[in-house]
């Protein structure tokens, strides 16, 4: 991370400091983006706030102590400190009064809109719960403080009975150090108040669901829940109250060959369905508890993206994607041509080296974009990291790092993270308009070939072009084929959104030096 992380419930901020001299672009003049952040050993502060709270004689802190703990306060009468009594009659537990801080967001990995009414709007933060907007993002408060867990990173309504609201919890794309400081989850959690309160679903209280990184409902059967988990694609047929494994990817062995599937895509008017599985790169991810390398592929296997025509059934998998090199992979399909889906790739190996010092650079950045015309059936590749288009090969790193020398900001760094942060959305109505978020935001006019940059993580807030580092989704507005032509972001620091997703967007090498005299403007609502 190059920049301090807020939670959406749970505020500090630090403010980046930008010492360094005005630089020139060929067009205007910026400052130099401020220089990476030291490490603060994340993990060794976890390790030590474990230890201070672990029982005599216990190794690790049990998960299911803390879903016991919620069982158990809510058997309590519920006091009011605003009355300074009892609440006659209640055992429940209280609700909590939001003090906020309301002027900053967080880790927000997922956005949902209320199928009755876009304007009231759901976002999951890792360690800030859900919250809710019912005017469009002008304001916000939290939903689900007295849930088991806090750590959000999907959500889902049921799109036939929208009171009802899944949320899975724990965050697979961790981006800490290891072991201690992974953002561990406690299952899917249901609401059928519209969100007033979350309870786990039981039969998911178990580690095949530590991390639930994808939900969905079938459009078919909204008693058919699916979820991609750090084990596989689990499938309720009951509305949660049982799940049943319908993939887990194995090597012939029968070892885990990756840490999680990731991304789950409907196919429209059928139980189809796409999954991609993924695990990232040698040298800075870490297995769960318990689990080794796989000896199959002595490292991290490729992402496999798998497909079915009958996930609703008994499905028989196919695998349609995966090369060498392929880390993970998000899926986006597009609304108006429903056969033409894409997948975003990020890499888990070096790849080429662009600064010549006879080290690849693109370790966690991008493997390649892929298209396919078929449904998912077969895929072509659009863009790798060879391209002698280098912008476009930037997508999952810092532009301004693998040009810094050009734009005279300091020396070349190729930090790139993505595993962390990658997002890929499809323009409603032109299947040839493709958006990808990594560090910062892109977009293509040409199907995914060549990408124009059309944001910036350094600029100062409220500047053309600025926005928060570490984007995890695009969205568009439901109603952006009725024209509201608005395009949303998720990222770290909370929710975004342009409201003229046909804004400038800058080509060539040299667009990392900063927007010169258009760019895509950005408003953060959260």
């Amino acid at each position: 991370m190059r920049t301090g992380i807020s939670c959406l419930a749970v505020a500090g901020i630090a403010a980046l400091i930008a010492a360094c001299a005005l630089q020139k672009s060929p067009e205007l003049t910026y400052p130099a983006p401020p220089p990476p952040e030291r490490p603060d050993s994340p993990g060794e502060r976890a390790q030590f706030d474990q230890a201070r709270r672990l029982p005599a004689g216990v190794a690790a802190i049990d998960p299911q102590w803390y879903a016991q703990a919620q069982r158990d306060a809510q058997q309590l009468s519920a006091f009011s400190t605003q009355a300074g009594r009892f609440v006659s009659g209640e055992k429940t537990a209280p609700r909590w009064e939001w003090l906020g801080p309301s002027n900053v967001g967080g880790r927000t990995r997922t956005l949902v809109f209320d199928p009755r009414n876009p304007a009231r709007m759901l976002a999951g933060g890792v360690s800030g719960g859900v919250f809710e907007s019912t005017d469009a993002g002008t304001s916000w408060h939290p939903l689900s403080d007295d849930a088991v867990n806090l750590n959000i990173g999907a959500l889902t309504f049921d799109p036939l009975a929208p009171e009802t609201i899944y949320a899975g919890t724990g965050e697979l794309y961790r981006n800490n150090e290891r072991p201690f400081a992974a953002m561990w989850g406690q299952g899917i959690l249901r609401s059928t108040d519209g969100g007033q309160h979350f309870q786990q679903l039981l039969a998911t209280a178990n580690d095949n669901f530590r991390y639930v990184s994808d939900l969905l409902v079938s459009g078919f059967n909204n008693r058919s829940i699916y979820a991609a988990t750090n084990t596989g694609v689990w499938r309720s047929d009951d509305g949660g109250s049982s799940f049943v494994q319908i993939l887990k990817p194995t090597d012939a062995a029968g070892g885990l060959l990756y840490e999680g599937c990731t991304d789950l895509q409907q196919l429209p008017d059928s139980e189809g369905l796409l999954v991609s599985c993924a695990s990232r790169s040698e040298d800075d991810r870490y297995w769960l508890p318990g689990t080794v390398v796989p000896p199959a592929c002595g490292g991290p296997c490729p992402a496999t993206v798998f497909r079915t025509d009958d996930a609703g059934g008994t499905p028989s998998w196919q695998v349609v994607l995966s090369e060498p090199g392929m880390g993970r992979t998000t899926l986006a399909l597009a609304p108006s041509n429903p056969n033409i889906v894409y997948a975003l790739a990020a890499s888990t190996v070096p790849g080429p080296d662009r600064n010549n010092d006879g080290r690849g650079d693109y370790n966690n950045g991008l493997h390649g974009l892929y298209r396919s015309t078929d449904g998912g059936r077969s895929w072509q590749a659009r863009l790798l990291n060879t391209s002698s288009d280098v912008l476009s090969t930037y997508l999952l790193s810092y532009a301004d790092g693998f040009e810094a020398v050009r734009c005279g900001f300091g020396n070349f760094d190729a930090y790139s993270a993505g595993w962390y942060n990658q997002a890929i959305a499809v323009n409603p109505l032109n299947p040839d308009i493709v958006w990808v978020g990594g560090m910062e935001i892109y977009r293509s006019n040409d199907g995914g070939a060549s990408f124009g940059k059309a944001s910036y993580w350094w600029l100062p807030d409220g500047q053309p072009g600025a926005i928060h580092a570490d984007q995890h989704l695009l969205k568009f507005h439901p109603n952006y084929a009725q024209g509201t032509r608005i395009l949303y972001s998720t990222n770290d620091g909370g929710v975004a959104y342009t409201d003229d997703d046909a804004g400038t967007v800058r080509t060539g090498a040299s667009a990392a030096c900063g927007p010169g005299n258009g760019v895509v403007r950005w408003t953060t609502i959260e």
